[in-house]
């Protein structure tokens, strides 16, 4: 694939005055720091440069949120937590839930972590 440029063009910086006349994925090849162009193939799967995967401490394995931002696409790494309570504690907690609706009795949380503490409290007061 050619880059379809002309050698008069303007707006091409001079320094890369040279680049108009070779194949994209050679012009792509040379300026590989500048420019990361990568393909979707068929499976909508990209891979991403190694060095954007060691910069962002993303490994083989991870889990990316992707979030969408007009016609962007951002990454995002996130980690994935295992379960925080065994069968018998979630039973525990269902008991606790269910006797304090009926005494119309909330707590409301502003973190994910102050309600697994709050959990883990109750489960082990029981």
């Amino acid at each position: 694939m050619w880059l379809g440029v002309e050698e008069n063009v303007t707006d091409v910086p001079n320094q890369y005055k040279y680049l108009t006349k070779m194949p994209l994925y050679d012009m792509l090849k040379f300026r590989k720091e500048e420019v990361m162009l990568r393909r979707i193939n068929e499976r909508r799967q990209i891979t991403l440069p190694p060095q954007v995967m060691e910069n962002s401490g993303v490994k083989i394995g991870d889990y990316l949120e992707v979030e969408q931002k007009e016609s962007k696409i951002i990454l995002i790494p996130k980690s994935v937590e295992d379960k925080f309570l065994t069968e018998e504690e979630w039973k525990k907690l269902e008991k606790i839930v269910k006797k304090q609706r009926s005494q119309k009795k909330f707590t409301l949380y502003s973190k994910a972590e102050e309600a697994k503490k709050h959990s883990q409290r109750l489960i082990n007061e029981i």
